[in-house]
């Protein structure tokens, strides 16, 4: 699942920076992680900042998760209490998911420092 993954991706760097303080080389793993989360690399010309695209990905997954919580109570709640049909409400919260899904796309894709179509 979701939840997962988000702890692995957190538990992983957390088990590496233990390791850099284990091995003595903490101070250059840091200067290096610092580099690497403000000012970042060039890779063909292009510069990636990892901190700016983690932030993208980390809101992307939070707007994800919220957006798949409000079409469900939309189409289960919402919608119920307003005498929707079921068919309607169905196409309502799948129109709903599909708009709130680019939007988080977008959302993210800004965050991560990228220039959307």
């Amino acid at each position: 699942s979701w939840l997962v993954v988000a702890i692995d991706l957190l538990l992983w760097p957390c088990v590496l920076y233990l390791l850099l303080h284990v091995w003595g080389l903490h101070e250059a793993g840091e200067k290096l992680l610092r580099t690497l989360f403000s000012r970042g690399f060039t890779l063909g010309g292009t510069r990636i900042v990892v901190g700016k695209l983690l932030f993208g990905i980390l809101l992307f997954g939070v707007l994800f998760t919220f957006t798949r919580w409000l079409k469900r109570k939309l189409e289960t709640d919402w919608l119920v209490r307003a005498s929707v049909e079921p068919g309607t409400r169905e196409a309502a919260a799948t129109l709903f998911g599909y708009a709130t899904f680019v939007i988080a796309a977008i959302a993210g894709i800004q965050a991560a420092g990228l220039t959307p179509l």
